[in-house]
C-alpha cells in the first residue's frame, strides 16, 4: 500500500496550511471549504487502498462479469491500473538479470558453473515487480525454450506471488511469441512463420497449425500466444 499522498491532496493540504496562517478575517471560511474538498479525495484514496475482503464481489466466480470488473476497477489505485497495463520480459525477474549476481560477466560465469539456471527467478525482483509496481503481464523467456515441467515451475512461482502476496490478488497474464509453433517449448512442433502459412492459401493447414500450437503452448500453463502475426518486421 502506497502511503504517498496524491498531487491533488498535497496541494489542498498546503492550501489549508496557508489559509490557517493567513491574516484574512475570513480564514476560517477558507479552511472549512478546503477541508471539505480534501476530505473526499483522501477518503477515496484510503478506500481504494484498503485490503479487499475475501468475499469481495470481484472474487466471486458466479457473479456477473461486468459487475466483477466494475467492482475491481473501483478498488484499484491509479498506480495499480498503470501496473496492470505494464508488461515485462521474464529476464527482468530472473537471477540472470536480477539482484543476486552483478554484471553480465559474473552472470555468465555463475550460469556456466551451474550456480543457477537462467530461468531461476530472483525472489526480490519478482516481488518488487508484482507487489511494489503491480505488474500485470509477463512474456517470453531469457534466451531459449524450456521443457514443460520448467515452464510450469516458473508460472507456479509467478502466480503464487501475484495471487497470494499482492493486495488485489490479480493473476499475471503470461504470453509468448508462438509465431513458429510452440517455439519456446522444448520438443514443441515448429511450423513456418504465420506469413508463410498465409502464403500457402491453405486455410485448413493454418487452422491445424494454430490448434497444435495452442495445445502445446497451453500444456505449459501459458494461456496467451502472440499469434497469428501477419506483419512484416522492420
Amino acid at each position: 500500500m502506497s502511503l504517498e499522498p496524491s498531487l491533488e491532496s498535497t496541494w489542498l493540504m498546503n492550501s489549508i496550511s496557508l489559509a490557517v496562517r493567513s491574516a484574512s478575517p475570513h480564514r476560517h471560511v477558507l479552511v472549512l471549504l478546503l477541508a471539505l474538498l480534501v476530505a473526499p479525495n483522501v477518503g477515496a484514496q484510503k478506500a481504494a487502498e484498503a485490503s479487499p475482503p475475501a468475499d469481495a464481489l470481484y472474487r466471486q466466480a458466479t457473479a456477473p462479469l461486468d459487475a466483477r470488473v466494475d467492482d475491481l476497477l473501483a478498488r484499484m489505485t491509479v498506480e495499480e491500473k498503470v501496473g496492470q497495463m505494464t508488461q515485462l520480459t521474464l529476464q527482468a525477474v530472473t537471477r540472470a538479470q536480477g539482484t543476486s549476481v552483478a554484471g553480465p560477466t559474473a552472470q555468465a560465469e555463475a550460469a556456466a558453473s551451474g550456480a543457477y539456471e537462467e530461468w531461476d527467478l530472483d525472489p526480490d525482483s519478482l516481488r518488487r515487480a508484482l507487489v511494489d509496481y503491480h505488474l500485470g503481464s509477463m512474456l517470453n523467456v531469457v534466451s531459449h525454450g524450456y521443457d514443460v515441467p520448467t515452464w510450469r515451475g516458473i508460472l507456479t512461482q509467478v502466480q503464487r506471488v501475484a495471487t497470494e502476496e499482492t493486495r488485489l490478488g490479480i493473476p499475471i497474464l503470461y504470453g509468448v511469441d508462438a509465431v513458429h509453433g510452440a517455439n519456446y517449448v522444448q520438443g514443441g512442433t515448429l511450423f513456418p512463420h504465420n506469413l508463410a502459412l498465409g502464403a500457402t492459401f491453405n486455410r485448413e493447414l493454418a487452422r491445424v497449425a494454430g490448434a497444435v500450437t495452442a495445445r502445446e503452448t497451453g500444456a505449459t500453463g501459458v494461456p496467451w500466444t502472440f499469434s497469428p502475426v501477419l506483419d512484416v518486421g522492420r
